[in-house]
């Protein structure tokens, strides 16, 4: 926005030397093109592996829910699947302590009929993430959803 107003400011004083279209969808075009040359480059070449150590989902409404979590291998295959029914809140951990050999997982929770809410761990430099998934209401009447939150910390691994 600053950008256009300097330059409907230079057009007015200078009409002489005034930037045309082109010339400014050029300008725009490159800055662009720059601009999102480092959001592209989020999922590294060679991302480190990274362990899944916990999962568990938090049900933080009023309702019993039916919940679903997945972890897919690098190639789309799931690795794991589970579907469960939580308590107003309660936290489920699905499958435990979820231990498996560092790699490249997307871990995806929904609930029952809802889009899947992901991670990818190739988009993080992490060697361990636990993960959290918390089902919440935004207003009254209105539907649950849910939230995956996750933690690098080593120290939230050691789940007792």
């Amino acid at each position: 926005m600053l950008i256009l107003s300097k330059l409907t400011v230079f057009t007015f004083a200078n009409r002489t030397e005034s930037m045309n279209r082109r010339q400014l969808l050029a300008v725009a075009g490159t800055s662009c093109t720059i601009g999102l040359g480092g959001c592209l480059g989020f999922i590294e070449d060679d991302p480190t592996p990274t362990a899944i150590c916990v999962q568990w989902i938090w049900n933080r409404t009023e309702e019993p829910v039916t919940a679903e979590l997945q972890i897919l291998e690098e190639d789309g295959s799931v690795l794991h699947g589970d579907e469960f029914s939580i308590e107003p809140d309660e936290a489920e951990m699905p499958n435990g302590e979820f231990t498996q050999e560092p790699g490249h997982y997307v871990i995806r929770m929904r609930l029952a009929g809802q889009e899947w809410s992901e991670l990818d761990t190739r988009v993080y430099a992490a060697e361990h993430v636990a993960t959290f998934g918390r089902i919440n209401v935004s207003e009254p009447d209105a539907d649950p959803y849910l939230a995956i939150f996750r933690s690098f910390n080593p120290e939230s691994c050691e789940w007792d």
